[in-house]
């Protein structure tokens, strides 16, 4: 894996300053889905495509739209169902009250996680908390890029930098849960718990990232227009 991610360096655009009168926001910002599943806000598809920075607005844009998708909804209403089947979170209980309380948790940490992530820190350190794919070079390139952009990412000046954004993202995420998870699922040890689940979700959404529109590709071809 090493030996991947060394050599899955990415190539930075040089950045190109914002032209007075341009618009903000919706060229940055993407919003097709992938695999017809998966929200792609974040996710820049294009990595010839010339660097263009975003501004605290288009962060902002980012995180509501990251905490309003309803896809947000299938991801609690599936964590909710598995925890209670597991009797996860034993502090909730069982029954439709058990569900609600892991539901509203789920839908809590999906919020904080993209405020956090997507707007808060982005905006004080200055990085860019977009995923640019690689898009070329070999399946263990490519894996290991998308795994190592949970610790790299680049500055809204363009340049690569410790993913600082997405790590104390993780952190204060996972410390807000303690007010309102169970009080046996509170403390230190259970915060960085989920820190290294949310390392892990990053990075596996990262590979969805990478290799969901190749894929998609093959299951969903293009139709090709008539001459």
């Amino acid at each position: 894996m090493a030996g991947a991610v060394a050599h899955a360096e990415d190539t930075i655009d040089a950045p190109q300053p914002r032209a007075p009168g341009s618009q903000s926001g919706p060229e940055r910002i993407q919003s097709k889905r992938i695999l017809k599943i998966f929200p792609a806000y974040g996710v820049m598809q294009n990595p010839s495509a010339p660097f263009r920075s975003l501004t605290s607005h288009d962060k902002f844009v980012l995180f509501l739209h990251g905490a309003a998708d309803p896809y947000n909804l299938l991801v609690a209403g599936t964590n909710a169902g598995i925890e209670q089947a597991a009797d996860i979170f034993p502090g909730y209980g069982q029954g439709a009250a058990g569900y609600g309380k892991r539901f509203g948790a789920s839908l809590a940490d999906q919020a904080s996680n993209s405020l956090f992530k997507n707007f808060v820190f982005p905006v004080l350190l200055h990085e860019d908390p977009r995923y640019f794919r690689k898009d070329q070079g070999t399946f263990m390139q490519r894996f290991g890029y998308s795994v190592s952009r949970v610790f790299v990412t680049r500055r809204d000046s363009g340049s690569r930098a410790l993913n600082s954004s997405g790590i104390l993202g993780s952190v204060a995420s996972s410390g807000l849960a303690n007010t309102y998870y169970p009080t046996s699922d509170r403390g230190a040890g259970a915060t960085f718990t989920r820190v290294g689940i949310a390392f892990g979700t990053d990075a596996a959404l990262n590979v969805i990232s990478e290799f969901g529109p190749d894929f998609a590709l093959k299951v969903f071809p293009r139709k090709r227009s008539k001459p």
